[in-house]
């Protein structure tokens, strides 16, 4: 059996559908499979390299226009790459738009299914131009995945094919994040260094605008007897180092992390917040990373896989969306109640071992693979219809 997974980007690139799309690679090898990866490249150069038994083709990249890549090759790459699954994840539209233009794609892959990661938000003037090719790829779609029950309800795309559309929830190695003589020991130095008596709470992940960075130092402005991380970097990065907040003892900025020291952040955290503003925060995996630390989460109410993983009042506290005075309540309500924020992080924990682990993530995903509904050709007219609520806008 052969898997190839078509997306926009893979490791060493950082972010949470690499991190799936990594996962899958490593479960199709684990289970004896050829597996491929086909994505687009950082530059114009074409590369292929196999990293842990995957072989990875990088197409050239000429331009990203509204972080759209815009690749040579990328039909071509897929052609190469046929298989018994094509796993293809979504919004990218670099694999949506291959099999829309050529029709004979199709005939090398036994199934195609598309893991529909979120809906495009950024990009939504362009809708008359890719809503067709959305709704032709998943009307053509053997099956879709989605990674929590809220990607559906909160799509303008999903609910229309909700028949096909199988729930599996993101996976993560929680042997990573075990407790440990050691890391008890790293972890106390690291929270008194950077926290002292203080509570600690950190943030981790893409200093950008719609990931609420900029909502989260202002409403710390306004929090007591606790001390922020930020975690990452990005273009909102000098923004925070040069806020209200930004003052020594009471902020610290960190470059993303390698794997142990970021587990031991999480584990020496009081209150984990990841005040994503923007219905691209799809789902979050950082917050289950925390949850798996027995650290309680502050999100805002987005309506997306944000609030089904984090649930107000059992793994942490849920703040109106874009109340920056209530997620600041939110925040110092955790710092004074110990006993609240020990239960909270209790439960994150329990919740997160129960639905958020790496094998039952794989044992799902290949047991779709599996088991897929024979594919059938499509209406024509459905073919080519495309989904009017993308077109009036």
């Amino acid at each position: 059996m052969k898997l190839t997974q078509a997306g926009k980007a893979y490791e060493p690139h950082i972010g949470g559908v690499e991190t799936v799309m990594r996962e899958i690679a490593g479960g199709a090898v684990d289970r004896g499979w050829d597996s491929c990866v086909v994505v687009a490249a950082d530059d114009r150069r074409r590369d292929q390299e196999t990293r842990a038994g995957t072989v990875v083709v990088r197409t050239p990249t000429l331009a990203r226009p509204l972080s759209f890549p815009l690749t040579l090759g990328y039909g071509q790459a897929l052609a190469e790459a046929e298989a018994d699954v094509l796993l293809v994840h979504e919004p990218t539209l670099l694999a949506a738009t291959a099999l829309r233009t050529r029709p004979s794609l199709r005939g090398g892959f036994g199934r195609i299914m598309v893991w529909w990661h979120s809906d495009i938000i950024r990009q939504r003037a362009l809708a008359p131009i890719y809503g067709p090719i959305i709704n032709h790829h998943l009307t053509t779609a053997d099956r879709i995945i989605v990674a929590t029950p809220h990607h559906i309800s909160s799509s303008e795309v999903l609910p229309r094919f909700a028949d096909k559309i199988d729930v599996v929830p993101y996976g993560i190695d929680l042997s990573r994040y075990e407790w440990t003589p050691e890391r008890a020991a790293r972890v106390e130095a690291l929270k008194e260094e950077l926290a002292g008596d203080d509570a600690l709470i950190v943030s981790a992940g893409r200093l950008a605008r719609y990931k609420g960075i900029g909502q989260l130092v202002a409403a710390f402005e306004h929090v007591k007897d606790a001390h922020l991380v930020v975690a990452g970097d990005g273009p909102c990065a000098g923004e925070i180092a040069a806020s209200a907040a930004a003052q020594p003892r009471r902020l610290t900025m960190m470059p993303h992390l390698d794997a142990q020291m970021f587990v031991d952040l999480l584990w020496a955290a009081d209150v984990f917040a990841m005040p994503s503003i923007h219905n691209s925060e799809a789902f979050g995996i950082a917050q289950v990373e925390a949850m798996a630390c027995r650290t309680p989460v502050v999100t805002y109410d987005l309506p997306t896989g944000v609030t089904w993983v984090n649930r107000d009042g059992e793994t942490g506290l849920v703040a109106p969306l874009g109340d920056i005075e209530a997620l600041a309540q939110s925040l110092q309500q955790l710092i004074d109640d110990p006993a609240h924020r020990s239960e909270l992080g209790e439960a994150a924990q329990q919740w997160a071992h129960a639905t958020f682990d790496r094998k039952d993530m794989l044992d799902s995903i290949f047991s779709v693979f599996d088991s897929p509904q024979p594919w059938q050709p499509p209406n024509v007219a459905l073919q080519l219809e495309p989904a009017p609520h993308l077109l009036d806008r």
